[in-house]
């Protein structure tokens, strides 16, 4: 099994990986990872809450940096 981006696959661990982009340009981005049994459990609607919270935060530390490598404080 060959590694992706956000890891190795495994049965019952779910990743989501989003990023949020303006004008081509990424403003944010976060990785979250939890176990489920299904799309009904309800550590994927955690997962799903909290990796949104993240990429749409009006946090300083993930504001856009176009001077820094990346784009992203």
């Amino acid at each position: 099994m060959e590694p992706s981006r956000v890891g190795l696959h495994a049965p019952g661990r779910l990743s989501v990986l989003a990023v949020y982009c303006r004008s081509e340009a990424p403003h944010s981005q976060a990785l979250g990872r939890t176990m489920a049994r299904g799309p009904d459990d309800p550590a994927v609607g955690r997962l799903l809450r909290d990796v949104l919270r993240t990429v749409f935060s009006d946090a300083p530390i993930i504001r856009p940096d176009h001077g820094y490598p990346g784009g992203l404080q």
